[in-house]
């Protein structure tokens, strides 16, 4: 059945493909978390209380009408059927189950059974596939939407409903008040926004489709152009013709999709980054790990339009937007892709593609529309006003002294970067070369003005983000100039997994520590008194 049919996702409202509303879940769900919704206004809101509440529905169960995508393209609601995924490995992938959705008889059979330990013989509930459809039909699997066909009450994976993922898979956590480890890296409990889902195994997670390789422009790719051989993580890498277990087995591999880090650029390169978590989001300009973007509406539009649907690729402004900003290997990821998708069987929706449901512009790599598509703008508006509106938990107290400490080895060594927090943050960007030294990529490709080189350095993975788009709307830089990433704000570290964008520091300690060498990319070191200090400043501000 195609989903792009459905009209009645749970509480989701939907209106025409003219008006590319993000599709809403309410979130009246009753104490007792029956999964009784209301239909909502799809609005813009007053700009104030309203906005911010459309915002924080789009935020945490908008679909972006992608349902038809993940369910008769990927086949991720019948790949998790098939394998009898249960509750216990949804939390063993590291997936976020919200207890305030939760109805109390549930939530009390799952946390008795963990309490008991995973060795005992009572894991009922926890095992049971039945029990995790009724989690997602109550809306508690964080950033995972059941998407009901008809209207009927519960979520069947392996029927006509569908399933859709949300923001919140990748930016949402909940704090482990009823369940939170350390047998397995998933929690229960309430849920908060904003942090990264650090332990979250996305691409183990994704593995389960029937069809992951409708993924594959986000996968590890090799391609004769550049060289014929993987830009990646590890030697892995798939191709048009590998089979569904051959893609499975790269997205399963932590290796080349480790906890907390996700490829969401259609580059062919194995190049995933660190989710980021989205907090004091409001004095963070420029956007995006190149800082491409002034505008975070814009920044979210992109990372929507290229991030989440790779069949905008396969569109007419795709095309172009690959030929033009990947020049010498876009054409290439396209072709291939169309017969990837073709070989899924999967319907092209009566408007034609993509799935994601946004209007088309006509014109590409702009700040506000690179590959030609852009979202709603009352709801992208919304979103943006919620993501705005997202602070980072307040931290432990910590120790004054060593705080007080840290923060003036931190004013030396780290502001001329970062800023002072709760003061300023530089708006700059910092130059690769700046990052790395000495750096010395290999030229893969050459392609003359205005295009730079197609560089990579073969000993790290910290310029693989760069090595086909140098920026997002614009061809690559000029060969002369710098490539760049721009400086996090560091809020809510304390929150954090790995650190870098490449995840190349398993801790803060880790990152400030000179074992990692000279070469090593930001090699900013202190030593361990002046380190420890730093870190408590930075954890506890």
């Amino acid at each position: 059945m195609q989903r792009s049919s459905l009209t009645k996702p749970r509480s989701l409202t939907c209106s025409g493909k003219a008006a590319a509303p993000l599709l809403g879940l309410a979130l009246a769900l009753s104490s007792c978390g029956s999964g009784a919704v209301s239909e909502v206004s799809q609005g813009a809101g007053d700009g104030t209380g309203s906005s911010l509440e459309e915002g924080r529905r789009l935020f945490r169960e908008g679909t972006l009408g992608l349902e038809a995508f993940w369910s008769d393209v990927a086949g991720l609601d019948a790949g998790l059927a098939r394998a009898g995924f249960s509750t216990l490995d949804a939390l063993a992938l590291g997936l976020q189950l919200d207890a305030g959705a939760m109805d109390p008889i549930t939530l009390g059979q799952l946390t008795n059974e963990l309490a008991g330990g995973l060795s005992s013989g009572d894991l009922f509930a926890l095992n049971d596939p039945l029990v995790f459809e009724q989690l997602l039909a109550q809306g508690a699997v964080v950033g995972l939407v059941g998407v009901e066909a008809d209207g009927a009450p519960g979520i069947t994976l392996d029927g006509p409903d569908g399933l859709s993922v949300s923001c919140a898979l990748c930016h949402s956590v909940v704090d482990g008040s009823s369940y939170g480890g350390p047998e397995l890296p998933g929690a229960i409990g309430q849920r908060i926004d904003g942090p990264a889902a650090k332990d979250l195994r996305l691409g183990a997670l994704f593995a389960h489709a029937d069809r992951s390789s409708a993924l594959y422009p986000y996968l590890p790719q090799s391609h004769a152009t550049i060289g014929g051989f993987p830009i990646a993580r590890t030697g892995a890498f798939v191709e048009p013709t590998s089979t569904e277990q051959q893609f499975d087995a790269v997205l399963f591999e932590a290796a080349v999709f480790p906890a907390g880090m996700w490829d969401a650029t259609p580059d062919g390169i194995g190049n995933p980054t660190v989710i980021p978590p989205l907090f004091d989001l409001r004095a963070s300009a420029p956007y995006g790990i190149a800082g491409e973007f002034s505008d975070l509406t814009d920044a979210l539009n992109a990372h929507a339009t290229l991030g989440l649907d790779p069949t905008t690729l396969l569109t007419v402004t795709g095309q172009q937007f690959m030929n033009r900003i990947a020049l010498g290997i876009g054409a290439e990821i396209v072709n291939e892709y169309q017969d990837v998708f073709a070989a899924t069987g999967a319907a092209v929706p009566i408007g034609g593609l993509p799935y994601l449901t946004a209007s088309a512009t006509g014109t590409i790599g702009a700040e506000q529309s690179p590959v030609g598509y852009r979202l709603d703008a009352s709801e992208l508006r919304s979103l943006t006003i919620y993501l705005q509106s997202l602070v980072a938990p307040l931290p432990a107290v910590g120790d004054a002294a060593a705080r007080a400490r840290g923060q003036s080895a931190y004013a030396l060594a780290c502001a001329s970067c970062h800023g002072i927090p709760a003061i300023s943050r530089l708006n700059g960007l910092v130059s690769l070369q700046d990052l790395v030294f000495p750096y010395f990529p290999t030229a893969l490709l050459a392609r003359g003005f205005p295009y730079s080189d197609v560089l990579d350095d073969r000993l790290r993975t910290y310029d693989d983000r760069l090595v086909i788009f140098d920026r997002l709307y614009s061809p690559a830089q000029v060969p002369m100039q710098a490539r760049n990433y721009v400086a996090p704000n560091l809020r809510g570290l304390q929150l954090q997994g790995r650190f870098l964008h490449d995840g190349s520091a398993e801790s803060l300690a880790a990152l400030m520590d000179p074992a990692r060498g000279p070469s090593a990319p930001h090699a900013v070191y202190l030593e361990p008194g002046v380190r420890s200090d730093v870190i408590e400043f930075l954890v506890t501000r």
